[in-house]
């Protein structure tokens, strides 16, 4: 429990340090399209596509209650890894 604690502190730093940097104000609260994930990654279009522009727990966010995607999630925010 305390891992999973630290892996969407890191994922919630990482999208509020994002938002901040390119002027991300206006948040949805549903799912929004995205690039394919074979050109751009799974984790990649999660994070940088729907998680920093949806407000916290709506849309893709509930996604993270999934072990495997919050796994993937934190890998790519943390190491750039962005999933196949």
């Amino acid at each position: 429990m305390i891992f999973k604690k630290k892996k969407l502190k890191a994922i919630n730093d990482y999208v509020k340090k994002e938002r901040k940097k390119r002027g991300i104000e206006n948040l949805s609260i549903s799912y929004l399209s995205e690039l394919s994930c074979f050109a751009e990654g799974e984790f990649k279009n999660l994070v940088e596509r729907q998680l920093l522009h949806t407000q916290e727990g709506f849309g893709s966010w509930q996604e993270l209650a999934d072990p495997e995607v919050l796994d993937g999630a934190y890998l790519y925010v943390t190491k750039g890894i962005k999933g196949g």
